[in-house]
């Protein structure tokens, strides 16, 4: 029923009533339109893991919305619960289990209805060193990068119930960095549509290299894009779990970079480039109760396409490192063919009394 209301709401449908559960994880889109049969908004949920966004704004230590929208807020912590008596000690076997202490963030979070920064619930969590004003001009190393040498990844996630995303991203041979340029996602998109949006930011960029989301319905996408001559793969989804564990350790460590600012375009056709959908999504999403992937059950569209570019880039990026043919493959089989011949011409030249040089 809540991604029900959620959907109204994106659909500016208006409601006489709203309950939003988990407005943290909502973040982007809490507020219906209650106007028109005079109702009300109920927003509820625990403090976020970073303190910014609309619900810090309403409910945190400088609750500047709540002043100025005059919304009366009330809060508890999980102790004060009448209906769970024995919550003392369900939670003192939860913190022995899991290690925590009284000032864990997520404990103080969660369980104390405290606002505290806890980076380490959030599956990517993007802090100042991982933000760009622009693509650079130079390396650390104060090399000139020439603009022509950029190469860019169009990555995209397909959405039936949720929305497809695409995101833009960007590498230099002589860079390490791996840099996100833009980002953007839209809501109950048709396959003619995805196809002609994604040939608009290849055409934007100057790239055919496009990984998509093949799984599911996403086939359809991918087929109706080749079927019509736009060139993109289907995205690489093997070893999930590594490569959310190694992009996660690329913004930790500052490899990814993502930027604020950038224009595309020349002689009057330009398009300003955002980043918002990606940046919101980080800010919110967290990990499964295993600690091991994305919770499902949270908004990851455009994390996944995020996900899919920088893979693509992680090969495209060195344009020396080739893949190894497959062994047995058509491929192979070409090339073991081409050494066995040059091997038997070598033999032949030397029976003949001929150096090895000597052709």
């Amino acid at each position: 029923m809540a991604d029900l209301f959620d959907r109204a709401a994106q659909q500016g449908v208006e409601l006489a009533r709203r309950i939003v559960r988990e407005t943290q994880a909502r973040d982007a889109a809490v507020r219906a339109g209650t106007r028109r049969f005079g109702g009300y908004l109920i927003l509820a949920g625990v403090p976020g893991p970073y303190r910014n966004g609309y619900w810090y704004d309403l409910t945190g230590d400088v609750p500047r919305r709540q002043r100025d929208e005059n919304y009366p807020m009330f809060g508890w912590t999980m102790f004060e619960n009448p209906f769970l008596p024995n919550a003392r000690d369900v939670v003192a076997r939860i913190m022995k289990k899991r290690g925590w202490t009284e000032t864990t963030p997520t404990y103080v979070r969660e369980y104390l209805g405290r606002w505290a920064d806890d980076p380490g619930s959030l599956v990517y969590p993007l802090s100042a060193h991982n933000f760009v004003p622009m693509l650079p001009k130079r390396n650390a190393q104060n090399v000139l990068l020439p603009a022509k040498s950029w190469r860019y990844v169009v990555g995209a996630d397909v959405g039936v119930v949720h929305s497809c995303a695409f995101t833009v991203g960007a590498c230099h041979p002589i860079d390490r960095h791996i840099y996100l340029v833009h980002s953007e996602k839209h809501q109950g998109m048709l396959t003619e549509q995805f196809r002609h949006r994604l040939r608009q930011l290849q055409q934007l960029v100057g790239t055919a290299n496009s990984p998509i989301d093949a799984g599911g319905m996403g086939r359809a996408y991918l087929d109706d894009c080749l079927r019509h001559g736009v060139p993109c793969q289907p995205a690489e989804k093997r070893e999930k779990e590594a490569f959310v564990r190694l992009l996660r350790d690329d913004i930790q460590g500052g490899v990814l970079k993502v930027v604020q600012q950038h224009t595309f375009g020349e002689n009057g056709t330009t398009f300003q480039c955002s980043t918002d959908p990606f940046v919101d999504e980080c800010a919110v999403l967290g990990w499964d109760d295993a600690k091991r992937l994305p919770d499902k059950t949270m908004v990851d569209d455009a994390t996944d396409s995020a996900l899919y570019t920088v893979r693509a880039l992680y090969h495209y990026r060195d344009e020396d490192q080739k893949p190894e043919d497959e062994f047995g493959g058509k491929a192979w089989l070409t090339a073991e063919q081409k050494r066995m011949e040059e091997r038997a011409r070598q033999h032949t030249r030397l029976r003949e009394g001929r150096a090895r040089w000597d052709k």
